[in-house]
């Protein structure tokens, strides 16, 4: 009776049982997740810095203390973010390799665990005034400056996101015709779109308030100077 049996669909990689296999393809789950958290904290940083020398108000401080912030964060670590989306991926490999280590009768154990993280953005460097004492923004240095790192920050999810598929494509031990490889690829994808469409609505909504925020001053500016004349 053969029981190494052969679970690989066909491709380049068609082999038998493997432990260190198997865990390679856990692993690079796992590399691919850290990688991705760096990335989008590394992003994260770098955006709120950038913009914090050329937009500092109290309603700089508002819109990335209660809107940026928390919405990142959601996006990451939420109900439908990366957390879960990676500790669903990990949960079938692990799965996978425990089944099909039964099946050939040996004691491997695979895990799905990771070390789960958190973001914590930290907005404090978005002050409520320059250092001259002065609140505002340079308006079209903030425009671009959002448009920049915002589009980085997509970029870089993407990136990450295709990294991920890439992980899960090597596990193809998980079903022979990649029912399960195509479903947990396509949670990735609405993990990515989710990112897309919330970082353009976010790039959107910065720049109406930096816009909103400039004319209110220039207005209060008119009005004073009228009233002084």
């Amino acid at each position: 009776m053969n029981l190494n049996i052969q679970r690989f669909d066909g491709g380049e990689n068609v082999t038998g049982y493997s432990v260190n296999g198997i865990n390679s393809v856990l692993d690079g789950v796992r590399e691919s997740y850290d990688n991705f958290y760096n990335s989008l904290d590394n992003d994260v940083r770098n955006t709120i810095d950038s913009i914090s020398h050329l937009w500092a108000s109290g309603t700089a401080q508002n819109f990335f203390k209660n809107r940026f912030k928390p919405i990142i964060e959601e996006l990451f670590q939420g109900q439908q973010g990366v957390n879960n989306c990676v500790k669903s991926i990990l949960s079938a490999v692990s799965n996978a390799g425990n089944n099909w280590a039964k099946e050939l009768q040996n004691n491997d154990s695979f895990s799905g665990d990771f070390a789960i993280k958190y973001l914590g953005i930290g907005v404090e460097p978005i002050q409520d005034h320059f250092p001259d004492q002065t609140a505002g923004a340079d308006i079209e240095a903030t425009k671009n400056e959002a448009e920049s790192q915002l589009s980085t920050m997509k970029q870089h999810v993407t990136e990450c996101c295709e990294n991920l598929k890439n992980a899960v494509d090597k596990a193809a031990f998980l079903d022979t015709e990649g029912l399960q490889r195509t479903s947990l690829k396509s949670a990735i994808d609405k993990v990515n779109e989710s990112f897309e469409e919330t970082i353009d609505t976010i790039k959107n909504a910065m720049i109406t308030d930096v816009e909103t925020e400039t004319n209110d001053i220039k207005s209060h500016a008119a009005a004073t100077q009228f009233d002084v004349q």
